[in-house]
């Protein structure tokens, strides 16, 4: 766990925090992080083991990626950005045509307040 909220953080989310193999839960929440989220936060990377997700409340932007952690966070945990956009969830469906059909569609929206100057 790496909870780093409220720590008046500036810049980017550093790309090495995604080399965190055994890391479970990430808490950015409540800085001044900007930008978008580094690729090594993808599907692709060796983070494997990230559940759990908090960026809320910095002005980040740019798509989610297309991760679990980051998909099937709560939207709390990605509110307050400064325009991120949601991953594309998935539509399953049966295999055998028999059985019936399940269909799971989720829908994000962002809702981001206007920029006070």
């Amino acid at each position: 766990m790496l909870d780093l909220s409220e720590n008046s953080l500036i810049g980017k989310i550093p790309p090495q925090l995604g080399d965190m193999r055994r890391l479970e839960t990430l808490n950015l929440s409540r800085n001044d992080l900007s930008g978008s989220i580094p690729y090594t936060f993808s599907e692709m990377s060796e983070m494997s083991s990230l559940i759990s997700v908090d960026i809320s409340y910095n002005r980040s932007e740019g798509p989610l990626p297309n991760y679990k952690a980051f998909c099937k966070a709560p939207f709390g945990a990605l509110t307050n950005n400064c325009g991120l956009k949601a991953c594309l969830s998935s539509i399953t469906w049966s295999k055998n045509y028999g059985e019936k059909r399940q269909n799971k569609v989720m829908i994000f929206f962002i809702v981001d307040r206007p920029k006070t100057y």
